[in-house]
Order: C-alpha cells, then sequence, then structure tokens
C-alpha cells in the first residue's frame, strides 16, 4: 500500500461523501476558479504540498511528468481518476500553506528562556527583537525590508540580511492557515496560524513582536533532520514536513481554548512550579472569588479540556460534587479551632448501639489524596480559605515535608494510623490570607517556604467609570485607601479597602446612593472602626468629619437615613476633594 491507511480510509470517505452528494459528476467546485485550479495544477509547489499531506515524499526528479505518474499511481491504489483525486485532495486540505520554524532563544534580546510558557498559554507565537518597537506598517516588499534594516543602524546593530529577514519575514510572510513549529532544541509544540501579526508589549512576556495561533499539540519531539534553534526560518526539507505532518494526524487530545484572565495564567505558573499558591491581600480584594474562580477554570481545562462556562451539568457535577460524592474541586476554611483531625486524620466521637464510641476518620485532605491516587488522570484542586487563621504547624503537621513538589509521591507513615500516606502529583492547594487579619503575623515560615505567592490589591479600576450622584466611585474608593495609609499607622497598606465592597453579586459596580450608603454603613465603616480601635480622630481623619465626630466619639449614623441622602453626598464627596487638594 503506497498511502497510510489512515490517509488512505480519509480520501475515499470524502469521496464517497460527495458522490453522496452529487457533486462529482458535474465536476468538483473548488474555492478557486477552474483557470486558477488547473494553472496550480501544473504548479509544481502546489503538487508537492498534496503529497506532503499525504505523507508521500515528492518525486528526487522535479518535472511534472514525474508528479503526474506518482498521482496516478496513488489514484489507482484508491481506486479513482487522477482528477478526482486531486479534487478531493483540494477539498480536505485547502489551499497551499508554509511551515515555519520559530526558536525561544533567539533575538535582538536572550529573554527567551521563558519566551515559550508564554506562548503556550497566551496562544501566539512570538520573536525577540524587542528595540525595534512595532512593525504593523511594514510592507511586504524591498521598503519595507529598507526600513527594518534603517532601524537596526540607527540603533547600532548590524543590519545584515541575517539581522533583517527574521522580523521581516514574521510580520509580512507568515499567513493565516500556515503551520509553525515552536523549538527549544527539540519541538515543544505546533499549531496553525489564525490571525495577523500584531505588536504587544508588557513587562512580564519580554516578546512583544506576536501572531495568533490555534494550537494542535504540546507534544515534545524531534524533527529527522537537524535541530530547529534559528530565530525564525521556512521548514522545506519534505523530510521535515512529512513528520510534521504525521504528528498532526496522530493527535487526538483536544487542545483547550487560551486563557483569558492574565491572573488565571499567574495561578497556574506557580502551581505547576510549586504544586501550591496563596493569594493575599487586604479584604474586598476578591480571593476567594479568585481561588474558586482559578480552581474551577484550571480543573475544567486538564480534566475535560474545555473551558469551565462550556462544561454540561454532569461535567460541572464531577468538578463541584453532586451533593452524595466529592467533586475534583474542594473546599475548606482554616480557624484557631482547626485541627489535624479536620485535616489529615484523627479519632472522633460517634454513637454506635446506643454507645459513644471514639472512630478513626479520614480528614479533608488525606480523603482528596485517595481520590487522586486512584484517579491518576484526574486533576484534583483543595481551596483553603483564611489558610493564615489556623495553626498552620498543628494542622499540617509531617504533611510539611511531602507538598514540596520535589517529594510529591513519597511516603511517610501516619503516627496515629499507622499508614503510609502521599500527596500525589495531580493534587493541588490554593489557599486565600487575608492582609488584615493580625493572625498574619503568625503564618509559619515552614509554609512561607513552600507555596508561591500572588498579591491581590484594591483595584479601583475594576469599578471602571461608574459614577453615583456626581461621585466617581474608583477615585474616591482610591482616595479613600490614600488616607488609610496616611493615618492608620500599624501595616496600613494591607488595611486598605478592596474594590468588591462597591461590587454587587453579579461583579457589577454599584449604581445607586443607596447601595452605596449600605455598602459604607454596614461594611466598610465596621471595618475601618476596627482598624482604628477607639481612635476616632484617625476615623475622622480618614472618613471625614462630616460621618464622624470625634468629640462625641461616634458615628453619624443619621446620614445614612433616606431623609439625610443630600448631606451624605457632600461627606461622600469631600473624602475625595479633601485627597486632591492636599
Amino acid at each position: 500500500m503506497i498511502l497510510d491507511e489512515k490517509i488512505h480510509r480519509k480520501i475515499l470517505e470524502a469521496y464517497e461523501w460527495m458522490n453522496k452528494e452529487k457533486k462529482l459528476s458535474s465536476g468538483v467546485q473548488s474555492n478557486t476558479s477552474d483557470d486558477l485550479v488547473y494553472l496550480m495544477r501544473e504548479n509544481l509547489g502546489y503538487l508537492r504540498f498534496h503529497l506532503i499531506k499525504m505523507l508521500q515524499n515528492p518525486p528526487q526528479e522535479n518535472k511534472l511528468d514525474a508528479y503526474f505518474r506518482q498521482y496516478e499511481a496513488i489514484a489507482q491504489e484508491l481506486g479513482i481518476s487522477r482528477h478526482s483525486l486531486m479534487s478531493l485532495l483540494e477539498k480536505i486540505n485547502g489551499l497551499p500553506h508554509r511551515y515555519w520554524s520559530i526558536a525561544t532563544t533567539r533575538g535582538l534580546d536572550w529573554r527567551g528562556e521563558r519566551a515559550w510558557d508564554f506562548m503556550r498559554d497566551g496562544f501566539y507565537v512570538s520573536i525577540g527583537w524587542t528595540e525595534l518597537g512595532d512593525l504593523s506598517d511594514i510592507t511586504p516588499d524591498k521598503a519595507g525590508k529598507e526600513k527594518i534594516r534603517e532601524i537596526l543602524r540607527n540603533m547600532g546593530y548590524d543590519s545584515t540580511n541575517s539581522r533583517v529577514n527574521p522580523p521581516f519575514k514574521f510580520t509580512t510572510e507568515i499567513k493565516k492557515g500556515d503551520l509553525v513549529v515552536v523549538s527549544r532544541l527539540s519541538v515543544l509544540g505546533f499549531g496553525r496560524v489564525v490571525g495577523d501579526y500584531y505588536y504587544e508589549k508588557n513587562d512580564a512576556d519580554p516578546w512583544p513582536h506576536r501572531i495568533p495561533v490555534e494550537w494542535i499539540s504540546f507534544e515534545k519531539w524531534t524533527l529527522p533532520r537537524g535541530r530547529l534553534q534559528t530565530a525564525l526560518y521556512e521548514i522545506k526539507d519534505p523530510i521535515n514536513l512529512i513528520e510534521i505532518e504525521r504528528r498532526r494526524n496522530s493527535v487526538h487530545v483536544k487542545i483547550p481554548p487560551p486563557i483569558q484572565s492574565r491572573f488565571i495564567i499567574r495561578v497556574r505558573y506557580i502551581l505547576e512550579r510549586r504544586g501550591q499558591v496563596i493569594i493575599y491581600g487586604p479584604p474586598g480584594t476578591g480571593k476567594t472569588y479568585w481561588a474558586e474562580k482559578a480552581a474551577f477554570e484550571l480543573a475544567a481545562r486538564s480534566n475535560f479540556l474545555m473551558e469551565f462556562d462550556q462544561l454540561v451539568d454532569y461535567q460541572k457535577s464531577f468538578l463541584t460534587g453532586d451533593g452524595e460524592s466529592f467533586g475534583a474541586v474542594r473546599t475548606c476554611c482554616f480557624h484557631p479551632a482547626y485541627g489535624y483531625e479536620d485535616f489529615i486524620e484523627g479519632y472522633r466521637p460517634e454513637q454506635a448501639e446506643g454507645q459513644m464510641i471514639f472512630s478513626l476518620r479520614d480528614g479533608v485532605f488525606k480523603r482528596l489524596c485517595k481520590d487522586a491516587l486512584e484517579n491518576p488522570q484526574t486533576s484534583f484542586y483543595l481551596i483553603i480559605d483564611e489558610i493564615n487563621r489556623g495553626d498552620i504547624p498543628r494542622i499540617f503537621g509531617e504533611l510539611m515535608t511531602i507538598i514540596e513538589k520535589d517529594k510529591r509521591g513519597k511516603s511517610i507513615t501516619l503516627p496515629i494510623s499507622g499508614e503510609q500516606f502521599k500527596v500525589p502529583s495531580n493534587v493541588y492547594i490554593i489557599g486565600t490570607m487575608n492582609t488584615a487579619d493580625r493572625s498574619i503575623a503568625l503564618l509559619d515560615a515552614a509554609l512561607r517556604r513552600r507555596f508561591g505567592f500572588i498579591e491581590l490589591m484594591p483595584d479601583p479600576s475594576v469599578l471602571g467609570g461608574a459614577t453615583i450622584e456626581g461621585i466617581h466611585l474608583g477615585r474616591w474608593l482610591e482616595a479613600l485607601n490614600q488616607k488609610i495609609c496616611k493615618n492608620v499607622a500599624r501595616d496600613a497598606r494591607n488595611l486598605q479597602i478592596g474594590h468588591s465592597y462597591l461590587l454587587r453579586d453579579n461583579g457589577t459596580p454599584i449604581a445607586n446612593l443607596s447601595e452605596f450608603a449600605k455598602a459604607l454603613h454596614e461594611e466598610m465603616i465596621p471595618l475601618l472602626e476596627e482598624y482604628c480601635y477607639e481612635d476616632f480622630r484617625t476615623l475622622e481623619k480618614i472618613l471625614g468629619s462630616g460621618i464622624v465626630d470625634a468629640n462625641y466619639q461616634k458615628i453619624r449614623n443619621e446620614l445614612f437615613k433616606r431623609t439625610s441622602q443630600e448631606e451624605l453626598l457632600k461627606a461622600l464627596a469631600l473624602i475625595s476633594i479633601e485627597t486632591l487638594e492636599k
């Protein structure tokens, strides 16, 4: 057999389908005009492209007759005409595209060590040459190439073709439908181009020149002929091209869509590197919200290769639990009374045959690890809310040794049951920590060494341009926090007010004075009173004399009645006005 069995079956299935639709009888309609298709079929590059797609080596004799003889042999094997074969290939493969290799450690800068992480999670390919700036206006002609050469020359760099060609080809020659292979000594992943060049510079990702791709595979492998180390070049060797197509045809794993949230991407990086992360910050910054969102999104992608919102009910139940069984994502909350017996194992009282007895029961984390060991293909996530409020050494015990990433899978003997216990590599921990809680000072040093940390601070930009009766919510919150930082002596930065106090449950900003008054009166003021315990002078400096009466040491609660809305508005406006004036 000339053709691979899978390719053979694919072409014949297409042939049967097109016969059924009665399209072959009148000539298969192509995406292009008949004249253009005819000319393309007389083009060696066109014929070579479709041979590669069929995993066939092109003939050594680079002539039309040699190509047609090869096509004729394939057509005879399939039992169809050469014309039908070529028409089918046009439908199956589309018009010819190109193949590109992109390295991760080349360009004018050498900060490419982590470039692949950004490409993979951002669903794009990128190159260095950061200093060139935005190249969106480069034209695909000699003038465009000379413009890049001039930029390099003005910057004092070598302006030879070896420097000019990679950024020029990247911006002007890579097109939608092309295949790109990303390599660092070996292939790290390959995908299909789905958009045009764009420029996006940020502090995290060192390479701003980008082209969006749809990833096909992240399997690591090596091309048969040579290592791919050049920054950018077009792959033309048929042996390498056939290997790319062979890999493409063998891919059965669906690549999930890109993660849109940069925060969740950061959580993913840390979990991959450390196995556990703590999200910390002042109250109201969305720590628990983001912990849950990250856990469910990452669990959906790792277990179903889909976004969480795209899951059907039974898939969501698999992650959240169905009331009778635990899900792949579980939550617990630490507090001063929480102990080892709740987290790992311990004796608990229960009634049996009318008598009170003590039985050994597994804790939250031990049950999760057992489930993870029984289901090694499933990723499990544990959210520990308020992790700093528990007695960490007592709760974790000997677990501190084996939760480290490089010690996952190693066994220890539990002192109570005597069982061998291990933390598998498919278990991830996401903790939250409120920095306004005084117990943060007691956070165990051993815990800090084993976790990665992400800080969440108040973000007024989340409120957008929302205003209430002329008060811009974002600027008002920013002014309030400036006053807290200025007037609260101890650890003021961690005692700021988070943006979520001014958001509704659906994530949109509050929209009327009544909601604003409730948020301030029932949530923010009690928190500030705790910060400024029995210090009404400081509280007055923060909220203003319109809301706080320092002489009588009280909050002017009458302002929050409906009849005092105008006076409340004046007091609220003064918070931001006074800050701006100072």
